[in-house]
This record gives C-alpha cells, structure tokens and sequence, in this order.
C-alpha cells in the first residue's frame, strides 16, 4: 500500500463489501483486508434471498424443545453436535434465556428495520450501479406440504401481519397456477411480494467491479495477526504480509469476528452456524420463483443458469466436514414440494458458517473501548438481507452523520462491552 487509507475493513464478504461501499460513497478511501480470496465466505453459497418477511429471529417460544429432540436426528433442519465446548454452552444457556414471546417480538422489531432498509437500499444500488446479479422482485413463495405445517405457518403470518410482514395467503391448487412445477402433495403456503432474490455469486462480483472502480483497495490472502491499540485507539495491523494503519477500522469477520475480538478485549458472542447447499443445472420442470420448503426449512432458487437449495443450521464448531447426510436431506426435500427431477449430478456442494449471535440480532456499532474500531457482524442467516443497511449504518457511523435507522438495538454495550 502506498499510502494509507482512511478505513481499512477487515473481511471481505458481502458485510464487508457493503461497508466499503458506503464508506467510498461517503467520500473515505478505504481498502479491504482479506484472509482468503473475496466473497469465499458464507456470502457465497448462500440462496441469495432477499427477505423482510424473515425477520422472527430463532430465538422463539418452543426452540429449546424442538432443538433437543432434533439433536437425535442427524439430518434435522437445526442440529447440535454433542461436545465439550463451554463457550457453546455458555451461548445456549444465553439464547434459551430468549426463547420467550417478548425476547422475540424485541429482535423481530429490530431486524424488521435493518431488513426493510436494505430492502430499499438494494434497489437502489442494483439501479444505480447497474449490477447484473439476476435480480428478482416477484417475492418468495414460503410452501407448506402438510396441513398441521400449512396451520402453523398461518399462525406465524397472524402475527407478522401486526408488522407489516404478513404475505398473501394461497391454496396448494392456486400455488401450482402461479408456479407449475410445484407438487400435487403441497397443500398451501405464502406469497411474500416484498421479498426478493438475487444470485449471489454475481452480486459479489458485481460489487468488487463497483468497488475497484471507486479505487477501493483489495489486500487478499492477506491474514491479521495482530491488533495495535494505544489509549484506546488502534495504531495499526500486524498481517500476514505487512504493517497495515488507517484513521478506522471496521471488523466485518463474519464468524470469524470472536478471535479478532480478543485482541480488542471485545465480547462479541458468535456462534459459527454451519448451512449447506447444493446447485444443479436446472431442472425440468423448473422452479419459477424462489421458495421456503416450511417443514424442512430450507430455500430454493432458480437462476438463469442454474438451482440451488440451502439450509440446514448445524452446531459443530469450525468444522470443515461436508456432511453426505445434510446434503442429501437438501435434495429430499425439493423431491417433496416439486414435481423437478433432480438428474444432474451437482455442480457444486458447499458448507459455510453463519455468524449467530444468541439473541439473533447483530452487531453494528462503535467499539465502546476504541474510538476508531467498528464493528459490523453477526447477521445471523439473513447477512445478504442485511447488507446494505448495514453498510450505509457503518459509513453514517463512521462519518458522524445521521443514522437512516436507530444504531441503538445493535450496540455492543448489550454483550457487556
């Protein structure tokens, strides 16, 4: 580097892509700071869904129960590998604390905000930086195969409906005129016309020729190893291949964003959550809108050159195993909601780690130790949802200007910071 920029943002997922373009926006030379190669991370074997109607956070009334049965169940949407880990432990007794109607109703609130912002945010970038990432805005169908899972999806739209969030409802006879390759077996579901999907693989690419075009730096394979502070402010990076110094710093690490913490003496309580994903060629019949498979709760979406189904959330430390098991309970499942026969063999096979916090919501704030370290993470399953909400708050953040939405329900002063 041969001068220094005003921010360096650590990571280079679609958290940290966003965060670096607000900051150029906002008139800031920034560089991005990579471990790896750009957009390798859990931003890219994602579904690419767009989802405001996500915002119910798992921190919800009967979770404990239902991850305690599942964890006999080795293909269950929400797995927990049993081990001695006491920061997992420790995570779960913190969550479990959550699982009640007012925890949940307080992060669904504040999700909802940082959804819906960069809901807006995103057709606004997509115009007016031409980005050819498939983007769709026809909404997300949520399908039910089962009456009992049609019963308990219309209870759960009940109480989205005091937020705004409630789709349209629709029976399985309807669902198949609007999406003929869905199965005879599927008996109802949703249609939630304020969602929408993106590939993501093409957003990444998107976004790094935007940035690049702004002059935004990319240090890639390049490793922090150590954090400089000096009365409460960062003097500098120590890396893998240099000696890095800005006038801030943003910590947009994903799952990764604990160890980095450390350094900082920062709790930033994140569980790696492992998702899977599987992508073909497309089927025939092909899946015309993207989807919510309910009882087995995992995604699907159709792109021009392809289908992907993701989901599963699975408890198993920094574990680099792509489970045979998970993945196929993937495919099972798009066997259930839609006539398609899945002949191809996969084009790719991918596991990532979702950054969880225990109360669902993630962190966007100062450091309140460090008045130039920022700190933009644990967005959970919806980090594409989230993106540019959080990217244009960091920027507002660090820039001093005035927030589009209230910073307040994603502080760090909430972990005890």
């Amino acid at each position: 580097m041969n001068r220094n920029p005003d921010v360096i943002v650590v990571g280079a997922g679609v958290i940290g892509l966003c965060c670096a373009y607000y900051l150029s926006r906002a008139g800031r030379s920034v560089a991005i700071v990579e471990k790896a190669s750009v957009g390798h991370g859990s931003s890219f074997g994602n579904c690419g869904l767009i989802t405001p109607s996500h915002a119910r956070p798992l921190t919800q009334p009967g979770m404990v129960g239902k991850a305690l049965k599942w964890m006999a169940q080795h293909d269950a949407p929400f797995f927990v590998r049993p081990r001695f880990d006491p920061g997992l432990w420790s995570w779960f007794l913190q969550f479990a604390r959550r699982c009640r109607e007012d925890k949940m109703r307080e992060a669904l609130v504040a999700r909802r905000e940082l959804l819906n912002a960069s809901r807006t945010l995103y057709d606004e970038l997509i115009d007016t930086e031409s980005l050819a990432c498939e983007w769709t805005t026809q909404g997300v169908l949520s399908l039910c195969r089962t009456q009992a899972g049609l019963d308990q999806a219309s209870a759960i739209e009940d109480m989205l409906s005091g937020y705004d969030l409630a789709g349209a409802e629709y029976n399985g006879n309807d669902l198949r005129t609007v999406d003929p390759a869905i199965a005879d077996d599927v008996v109802g579901g949703y249609l939630h016309e304020a969602d929408a999907s993106l590939h993501p693989n093409l957003l990444l690419d998107e976004l790094v020729r935007v940035l690049r075009d702004r002059d935004v730096r990319f240090l890639e394979n390049t490793r922090v190893t150590a954090i400089d502070v000096n009365r409460g402010r960062v003097t500098g990076l120590a890396s893998s291949n240099e000696r890095l110094e800005a006038n801030d710093i943003v910590l947009a690490t994903g799952s990764w964003s604990p160890r980095l913490a450390r350094w900082l003496k920062l709790k930033i309580p994140i569980q790696p959550g492992k998702g899977y994903s599987v992508t073909l060629a497309r089927p025939d019949p092909c899946p015309g809108f993207a989807a919510i498979l309910t009882e087995r709760l995992c995604s699907v979406t159709p792109w021009s050159d392809g289908f992907r189904v993701g989901g599963t959330m699975e408890f198993s430390g920094y574990n680099t195993k792509l489970d045979r098991i998970r993945l196929d309970a993937l495919l099972r499942a798009c066997g259930e909601y839609y006539r398609s026969r899945l002949t191809t063999e996969p084009r790719q096979e991918w596991f990532g780690w979702r950054p969880m916090t225990y109360d669902g919501i993630p962190v966007i704030d100062r450091s309140p130790k460090h008045d130039n370290v920022f700190v933009a993470a644990g967005h959970n399953m919806l980090g594409v949802s989230m993106a540019p909400g959080t990217g244009r708050l960091i920027a507002e953040l660090v820039t001093g200007s005035e927030p589009h939405i209230d910073p307040n329900p994603y502080s760090l002063k909430r972990f005890g910071n």
